[in-house]
């Protein structure tokens, strides 16, 4: 997935985390990454994320925190209620999203979802990462004319019509595994 997920009882004590919430919150609060973040460092983690944009969050409503710095670009928290009545167990969900990391999605889910060949694949995530056509058939060695048979391939099996619809399905198409 390529946002973070934590999952948060009423009391905002952390009951779980995904990957990519735990690499955040390392890399945000310079916590070394081979070690192993245990709930309680994530929930410090959360509370100093916090302090630094000053929001306070209250577990009884949506909130949104965006967190600034000079050498990355912000990191947004949006934090969900999910169960509004529940004393113990899972209450909220806070999701973050780096803006500095260009979600990708997953090759062979492109295969599964649109039966894109593994070169049409490859060449739509390039697409998607902001890449030049003529860049990216120089790189791979091909002409620009076979790779834009391809880019003509794919966006038929896609049903787009046009580089930028390309690239805005794939974003959506990046939170799956």
């Amino acid at each position: 997935m390529s946002c973070g997920g934590i999952i948060l009882d009423a009391a905002g004590h952390v009951l779980q985390f995904n990957p990519e919430a735990e690499r955040l919150l390392k890399v945000v609060c310079k916590i070394p990454s081979g070690q192993d973040l245990k709930p309680d460092e994530a929930r410090n983690a959360i509370k100093s994320l916090l302090r630094i944009c000053g929001n306070r969050f209250t577990l009884d409503q949506d909130n949104w925190a965006v967190i600034s710095s000079d050498q990355r670009r912000q990191l947004v928290v949006h934090a969900v209620q999910i169960e509004p009545q529940a004393e113990a167990g899972p209450h909220t969900v806070a999701i973050l999203i780096d803006l500095d990391q260009m979600p990708a999605p997953n090759p062979l889910t492109l295969t599964h979802i649109f039966g894109l060949s593994a070169a049409e694949a490859a060449l739509a995530l390039q697409l998607a990462r902001g890449d030049a056509l003529a860049d990216i058939a120089a790189a791979k060695g091909i002409s620009v004319a076979t790779a834009r048979s391809q880019l003509a391939s794919i966006f038929t099996k896609t049903h787009t019509h046009r580089q930028a619809e390309l690239v805005a399905l794939l974003a959506r198409v990046a939170i799956l595994p």
